[in-house]
């Protein structure tokens, strides 16, 4: 531990590190296994899953090194899971720092350690333009009959430059519940340059156990608009086609207007 302390993706397990165990013990580790036995076999395909994340410190300082375009921004956040939610999505207080050789060591303080994470991509380039997208969904009423759901979120940007995958914003289903507000932190591996809609969409999930759900339809209630805020900390408001979402079904919204983040 140092007096800044990075951590690219949680700072555990690393994107095309993913490759588990299980399916090494039948598809053999990368490296030569010609002579390994079945523990062997285990062993060497572990070594490698430990050793993939392990190694790609190294790999994203020499990435700052020979390609400064490619900016890795990281955030100040007390930790992992609250920086996913966007509670530390600003630059103000130079609370953001870019990560690498370029790292700001006048940052640094006797007196506290600071942790600053990121997200990156899995091959170079690593770097990625961060977003935070927030809603909130209507209040229950008489009218919409709202109700707690549990599921997954996605979103696709469209940008003037470039238009983004279907990111999926909750890597585990989560309650969506009538009057609450989301924040989602989430990043692209490029830049998209001005974003002009968002295609909003979300999965339900079924209780396998329970019949009744097997052949119901579920909607949740977006109130109002989408706020997307970029990392120069401009928010851009989009208006949705329509409040009442079906699940599986896309909601595109549009650009309204824009502000800076006060």
């Amino acid at each position: 531990m140092g007096h800044i302390n990075f951590y690219p993706n949680g700072g555990l397990e690393q994107p095309g590190c993913e490759r588990g165990i299980i399916s090494g013990i039948f598809q053999g580790p990368t490296m030569n296994a010609s002579g390994f036995d079945f523990f062997g076999t285990v062993a060497a395909t572990a070594f490698e899953a430990v050793a993939c994340s392990h190694a790609r410190a190294p790999v994203l300082f020499h990435e700052s090194i020979n390609n400064p375009a490619c900016t890795m921004k990281s955030f100040e956040c007390s930790d992992y899971e609250s920086f996913l939610r966007g509670e530390c999505f600003t630059c103000r207080g130079r609370r953001c720092a870019d990560l690498g050789f370029h790292a700001d060591i006048s940052l640094a303080s006797q007196y506290m350690t600071k942790n600053y994470y990121t997200i990156t991509t899995e091959k170079s380039p690593f770097c990625t333009s961060p977003h935070k997208l927030e809603f909130t969904l209507q209040p229950k009423t008489s009218a919409n009959g709202a109700s707690s759901k549990h599921g997954l979120v996605y979103v696709t940007l469209y940008g003037t430059l470039a238009t983004s995958a279907k990111v999926l914003l909750t890597p585990e289903s989560i309650d969506l519940d009538p009057g609450s507000t989301y924040t989602f932190f989430f990043e692209t591996p490029r830049e998209l340059g001005t974003v002009q809609s968002i295609v909003f969409s979300w999965t339900a999930k079924i209780e396998l156990f329970n019949p009744l759900e097997w052949f119901l339809t579920d909607y949740i209630h977006i109130e109002g608009n989408l706020f997307l805020t970029e990392q120069d900390e401009l928010v851009s408001v989009f208006q949705p086609a329509r409040s009442k979402v079906e699940e599986d079904k896309d909601l595109l919204s549009t650009l309204i207007h824009s502000f800076e983040q006060l």
